[in-house]
């Protein structure tokens, strides 16, 4: 629901809701692949009874410095393209065949070996246009994404973001924090779900981002605990008190997808998305009819 409509008491755009996903690295990109499955005219089975999303865009990063992508960057002085080509083969309507040919990495060839074909294609746009966000623009659609991918920022940065924090917290959109399902070695080493939230609170500047906390309650496996114990890591601690008294209502769920590392499980994750914000719109809708 849109921030109008909530003032002047509207009930949601019963067309679908307007959705957007903030992040980058993986997991926005795995956030993607689940929500494009009810992004219309896309079919939505009955059991799944939730409302439609008429609009899903994503807020992607530009501030990796590493691998191809970091190449690139200094090579050609463009912004980062590897987390925008993650999302837009997420987004895209043949994912397979994209999703193979994007992700293609040269294992040989001078100049080549170690980039991306996606990174490239990107490259290339952006060559042709001399402007990153168009590029990007132009490949969602020549990949026919369902969806519409920003760049968080056309300059090159580092890690800053000044005030996007103070918009969020304003707003009156429904917020939604999807919790990491392991801690990063150099990064977040023995932080739990509420110490994640916390820090977010603290680096914006505000006592209260989300509204949710989507937090994992499936336990790892003892073979991939095991290989994520090598480097360090362990699955995040549920501190659920810790997130409520955050002002966070923590919602339990079978979130974790295993194959050679541990991966949120898009559907699951979609689904108790967009039923939250059903929810709290609806109750919000209810809310205002009462007072009229």
């Amino acid at each position: 629901m849109s921030t109008s409509e909530q003032r002047e008491g509207r009930a949601p755009d019963p067309a679908g809701l307007r959705v957007v996903a903030i992040g980058g690295g993986t997991g926005l990109s795995t956030l993607l692949k689940g929500l494009k499955r009810y992004v219309t005219p896309a079919t939505v089975s009955e059991s799944d009874r939730l409302i439609s999303v008429a609009q899903l865009s994503a807020i992607v990063t530009v501030s990796d410095n590493g691998g191809s992508s970091g190449r690139l960057r200094k090579e050609l002085n463009i912004l980062p393209p590897g987390d925008i080509r993650n999302c837009i083969v997420a987004l895209s309507e043949d994912e397979a065949l994209m999703s193979r040919l994007f992700r293609h990495r040269f294992a040989r060839g001078e100049g080549l070996e170690g980039h991306n074909f996606g990174n490239l294609f990107l490259a290339a746009l952006c060559g042709l246009t001399g402007d990153f966000a168009e590029a990007v623009k132009l490949s969602s659609e020549i990949l026919a994404t369902r969806g519409h991918i920003y760049p968080a920022t056309t300059s090159s940065v580092e890690l800053e973001a000044l005030r996007i924090a103070e918009a969020l917290a304003r707003s009156s959109a429904t917020k939604i924090y999807v919790c990491n399902l392991m801690t990063q070695a150099n990064e977040s080493l023995g932080l739990s779900a509420a110490d994640h939230i916390r820090a977010l609170n603290q680096h914006a500047r505000t006592d209260r981002i989300f509204d949710y906390a989507l937090i994992n309650r499936t336990p790892l496996s003892p073979e991939l605990k095991a290989k994520y114990a090598l480097e360090g890591a362990a699955q995040i601690f549920a501190d659920l008190d810790d997130v409520s008294r955050l002002g966070v209502t923590p919602v339990l769920g079978e979130y974790l997808e295993e194959a050679t590392v541990a991966r949120h499980a898009t559907v699951r994750v979609a689904q108790d998305l967009l039923r939250l914000v059903n929810e709290r719109n609806a109750l919000q809708s209810e809310r205002n009819r009462m007072f009229e």
